[in-house]
């Protein structure tokens, strides 16, 4: 894998990254992080941009780090990397060998398609053939049963974390968006509905409740359609939520709308004032 492409029948090729990716990967990881922390302008942050890409410009050059582009008719289309180190011999490794896998992430449009799963599959190789015999991740809330499944489990030991003064994320706490949006999901594919792809929906879902950005959502009894209510700072982000919803990646639902909620309650008395 090192050394050479590795492509499958469905037009999809896995390859290490090179040094000149260093821009393909900044923008998949400055994707990935705008998704992970909803509303928090990732994407905007310059001084965040500079030190991801004098990361990838250092690391690509050294042996400690193994990247991994997917590619799709000669478009980048996902990534995933592992970091190695070595610490001091353990039962449970004793060469001290470990591996840390992170930034796993597709664009919305290719995923459900496998793309994840074989860039993991290759860097669990890799790490196999260069003999590491630990290998570590964080996983999502929406992904933990995909590693559970691939035979990881929860250490008996918990990593806990201190983050010092001076970092820029001392408390790692959320704000709550105050607005609410409603998305209407319409032109429901007729046929059947595949086990598969209502679990893709269903974990998309559990991700944004436990972000706190689900307000409400269901199908509408009257008609073909779905509705979502969703708390987000503005329309952009509304609407990157509902593009990454499996339903729409793979077109169970051909269309959306989005209206912000002007919301009445008792704190503003019904919209009186």
């Amino acid at each position: 894998m090192s050394n050479h492409k590795a492509g499958t029948n469905d037009g999809i090729v896995i390859r290490k990254a090179m040094p000149g990716d260093v821009e393909v990967l900044t923008f998949f990881r400055v994707g990935m992080l705008s998704e992970v922390f909803t509303g928090m302008e990732v994407s905007e942050n310059l001084e965040l941009k500079t030190v991801i890409r004098k990361y990838f410009e250092d690391k690509l050059e050294g042996s400690d780090f193994f990247g991994l582009i997917a590619e799709k008719d000669g478009r980048e289309v996902g990534t995933g990397g592992m970091t190695i180190s070595i610490g001091p011999p353990s039962p449970a490794t004793k060469s001290g060998k470990k591996a840390y896998i992170f930034g796993m992430y597709a664009i919305p449009k290719e995923r459900c398609h496998g793309i994840g799963s074989r860039i993991f599959q290759c860097l669990v190789d890799e790490a196999e053939t260069r003999g590491i015999e630990y290998i570590h991740l964080h996983a999502a809330p929406d992904g933990l049963n995909v590693y559970l499944k691939k035979g990881f489990h929860d250490p008996h030991n918990k990593e806990l974390v201190l983050l010092l003064k001076g970092s820029s994320r001392q408390k790692p706490e959320q704000k709550q968006p105050e607005n609410k949006f409603v998305v209407i999901l319409k032109e429901k594919k007729t046929g059947t509905l595949q086990r598969p792809l209502l679990e893709s929906h269903v974990e998309h879902l559990k991700n944004l409740h436990l972000k706190n950005l689900l307000f409400l959502c269901g199908p509408l009894k009257d008609s073909e359609s779905a509705l979502l209510i969703i708390r987000a700072e503005k329309m952009e982000d509304v609407e990157s939520i509902v593009r990454s919803d499996p339903f729409i990646i793979n077109q169970y639902y051909r269309s959306f709308e989005i209206h912000e909620l002007i919301e009445g309650n008792e704190s503003n008395n019904w919209l009186l004032e």
